[in-house]
């Protein structure tokens, strides 16, 4: 299976939308000329934030996809999901018993041909992704503290004239 280049992956998704890169750029939340960097080939692949950004705003896109250009472009839960093989045993007795063993992450997991480093690397990065919003998220809280306490004060001072 052949990587996709940036360039390449944003163009299926455009076609896949049926949308232009303005229009697509402002529903996930990006500068145009960031997507166009990417759709022109000036930026060579899909950062983290973007590749975020993008199945933030539409799920059914592949974050590995997105990001490697390995895969396949859709969500495919069957690769998510664990694994569970039938070791169906017969007893001396002649009744079956089935010892179900679970192989999953840990063992035999594979994800679009990507190894367990490239998925922890992106596992990573989205990880890094969401720490950054919990940050933005609590600076923000904080600001809005301080202008209520702003408030409250002209509030207090405009109800004693």
């Amino acid at each position: 299976m052949k990587k996709l280049k940036g360039n390449e992956i944003i163009g299926r998704i455009l076609t896949d939308l049926d949308m232009k890169a303005p229009t697509f750029s402002k529903n996930i939340g990006v500068s145009y000329m960031r997507v166009n960097n990417i759709e022109t080939g000036k930026t060579l692949r899909v950062s983290p934030k973007i590749a975020n950004a993008i199945v933030d705003k539409y799920p059914q896109f592949n974050f590995a996809w997105i990001l490697s250009g390995y895969g396949n472009m859709y969500v495919d839960n069957t690769h998510n999901s664990i694994e569970i093989k039938d070791n169906t045993q017969t007893s001396e007795s002649g009744n079956n018993s089935i010892n179900g063993t679970i192989e999953g992450v840990q063992n035999n997991y594979s994800y679009h041909g990507l190894s367990k480093e490239e998925l922890a690397h992106m596992n990573n990065d989205r990880y890094k992704i969401i720490k950054i919003k919990e940050k933005q998220i609590e600076l923000v809280l904080e600001e809005n503290k301080r202008l209520i306490s702003i408030i409250e004060k002209l509030t207090d001072k405009l109800l004693t004239y």
